[in-house]
């Protein structure tokens, strides 16, 4: 680093401490879309914008979002050189599991740790339950594992791939059309929520979301047929006696309109299909108390959340 730092001669002040913050980029894999990149470090300038703008999620996770078109710069394998996205086709077309991807890079190349945790041992033994908590201190570096990722391998891009799922109830059949989100996409379903639902559902659930929020997030459109019965007895769609693709929509169903079975038969298919595209962001560990081996999971997006708006 001192030679590269002695090798730029006369250089400009500015130049110079921009060459030393370049040092410490990280390169990633986005595995949703496909793409490798690079990214810089949090700088205190954008560390008090973001905290300026804690006063609405939507905005907050607009500046994140605009924050990360600036400090990624992809990378043209084929031609070996960088290029950016502009900032629309970014959003559109890179998923909300790229972005996780990227937090965890800005978060590795900017503070190395996630601090201590309290962390509680789930094996199931006989001494005193308090034994079972113990604290650590959690390296970024520690949560990427073999397994953390999956690449996206549908023969479309993910914004443009529909999952349908269909559940019938009570002589009625639905159908979802469901995606992996985009930035966008989540975006969005954030503008539907205030900063102290988003604290409410932080604190209650340890989730940014609650369930109907996230089916809002998952569905692009749905529709409600009547069933009726074709020549080898099945069920088959009929007249159809309702649809809607607006999300608020959707959201105000999921609230108070539609069934919680119909919902859980819904995150079953979905996971299914789409679950092992999810990071799995973990540090294994060994209890100090008993020996036992386990994984402590990391939820990248919610930590975020949770540093600005809880302050935790």
């Amino acid at each position: 680093m001192w030679e590269d730092l002695k090798s730029m001669g006369n250089a400009g002040f500015f130049e110079v401490l921009e060459h030393i913050r370049d040092i410490k980029k990280q390169e990633l894999t986005l595995p949703i879309a496909r793409k490798a990149c690079t990214i810089t470090t949090l700088l205190v300038g954008d560390d008090l914008s973001l905290k300026s703008s804690i006063g609405s999620p939507a905005t907050y996770d607009r500046d994140i979002v605009k924050m990360l078109q600036k400090k990624i710069k992809f990378i043209d394998q084929e031609e070996s050189k960088e290029y950016v996205l502009k900032y629309d086709e970014f959003i559109r077309t890179i998923s909300n599991i790229d972005k996780i991807v990227m937090l965890w890079g800005l978060f590795k190349c900017t503070y190395e740790t996630i601090g201590m945790r309290k962390i509680t041992c789930p094996n199931d033994c006989d001494k005193p339950k308090s034994s079972y908590v113990f604290e650590d201190k959690i390296f970024l570096s520690e949560l990427l594992n073999e397994d953390s990722l999956t690449l996206w391998d549908k023969d479309k891009p993910f914004y443009d791939y529909l999952f349908e799922i269909e559940v019938d109830y009570s002589g009625f059949k639905y159908v979802f059309q469901t995606r992996l989100p985009s930035m966008k996409d989540h975006g969005r379903i954030l503008n539907l929520l205030s900063t102290s639902e988003v604290q409410s559902n932080l604190e209650k659930t340890g989730s940014i979301f609650t369930k109907p929020m996230e089916m809002a997030l998952l569905i692009t459109k749905m529709e409600v047929f009547n069933i009726t019965k074709n020549e080898h007895d099945k069920n088959v769609r009929g007249e159809k006696v309702a649809e809607s693709s607006n999300s608020q929509e959707i959201l105000m169903a999921f609230r108070s309109r539609i069934p919680e079975i119909i919902s859980e038969d819904i995150y079953k298919k979905y996971n299914d299909h789409f679950e092992k595209y999810s990071p799995k962001f973990y540090k294994n560990m060994v209890c100090p108390n008993c020996g036992h081996n386990f994984k402590y999971d990391v939820d990248i997006e919610t930590d975020f959340f949770r540093r600005s708006i809880l302050a935790t």
